[in-house]
């Protein structure tokens, strides 16, 4: 991180009130909103239907309250300066370890998500050679991300340096640690994505489903875009007003664990979606349903009226046919009303 110029000093003196903290608030707050609704909704599709909660809705379960930890966190960044202009940071050492243990949840909660899509995805395609390479891929994630954790933790050794720069100490290319965790996000994101897509085509079911499911599973094609805006927003660990200039990276952040958590919950939601579609075809078919009765009348051979218990209703008025009999009543019309009286 950089030394502030002279001149930026006196521009940040010049705009004591310039303030993102409630923009980054509330970016926090929507985005583990928006991934608390997608894992209830996870939680009714299978509580509701027959198929039983697994190991894969368990972990992304678990990935909430680490997410909810990663937002505190994130407030508590705020309250030591973030979103503010650098000279105004109230505690150095406050602000280096809240942005830590942001950064380090951000990581465990990456991991938690590819490995509950992982999971789904074992517990999907019961395939011996795809498992393998699901148990490999799982096996990349953890290693990569703890890894990446281990980084983030020391920057600096000693890690006091990181606050008191009269330690000397050895410090590691954060900014390139940060982009070699992008990347390898994105390389991680795409194999993933990509694994499910031959078995999927494979399956004896009409092309437009296979392209429909193959749609669904790509859905963490979002979070590869996000992964590679967060690498662009980078850029801003080397800036003399990071605290300021941060805030854009973190806004990424905060988006990228919300999709990624929603992307591993859509998979689950067909027996949901199918459950709520056959409801509401119910119920639009209830609004042309059987009424207390009906009226029928007839002239001809057998002419007379007829009322019956059930009929329809929402709808009024009458229908009438003239039908020529067969021929042992030849010449002779049957004339049928149909009174439809509404409820």
């Amino acid at each position: 991180m950089s030394t502030p110029s002279p001149a930026e000093i006196a521009y940040m003196e010049a705009h004591p009130h310039d303030s993102k903290v409630a923009n980054l608030v509330a970016c926090g707050a929507v985005t583990l909103g928006i991934a608390y609704i997608a894992v209830i909704l996870r939680i009714v599709a299978r509580t509701k239907t027959a198929f039983r909660m697994g190991a894969d809705d368990y972990l992304i379960i678990l990935a909430l309250p680490i997410f909810t930890v990663f937002f505190a966190f994130l407030c508590l960044t705020c309250h030591y300066g973030m979103g503010k202009h650098i000279i105004y940071v109230t505690s150095t050492k406050g602000l280096i370890v809240s942005m830590t243990v942001v950064e380090v949840l951000y990581n465990v909660n990456i991991m938690w998500i590819k490995a509950s899509i992982l999971v789904l995805y074992v517990r999907i395609f019961p395939v011996r050679k795809f498992q393998m390479w699901t148990w490999v891929m799982m096996g990349v994630n953890v290693a990569y991300n703890i890894t990446f954790l281990i980084c983030s933790i020391a920057q600096c050794l000693p890690i006091e340096s990181r606050w008191d720069t009269s330690i000397p100490s050895v410090c590691l290319d954060y900014y390139a640690v940060v982009v070699a965790s992008g990347v390898v996000n994105i390389v991680t994101d795409v194999i993933i994505l990509a694994m499910p897509i031959p078995l999927i085509h494979q399956l004896h079911i009409p092309g437009r489903k296979k392209h429909m499911l193959s749609a669904v599973f790509a859905t963490g094609a979002v979070a590869c875009f996000i992964s590679i805006a967060r690498c662009i927003e980078a850029s801003a660990l080397g800036s003399a007003d990071s605290t300021w200039d941060q805030v854009s990276a973190l806004y990424v952040t905060s988006l990228e664990i919300s999709v990624g958590i929603v992307s591993a919950c859509v998979p689950t939601y067909r027996p949901l979606i199918s459950k709520v579609s056959e409801k509401i075809m119910r119920t639009n078919a209830g609004t042309i349903r059987p009424t207390d009765h009906y009226q029928l009348s007839a002239t001809g051979k057998n002419a007379g009226n007829r009322y019956f218990a059930n009929g329809w209703s929402k709808t009024e008025g009458s229908i009438q046919s003239n039908l020529p009999d067969d021929s042992s009543a030849k010449g002779i019309t049957i004339s049928r009303d149909y009174h439809v009286i509404a409820e």
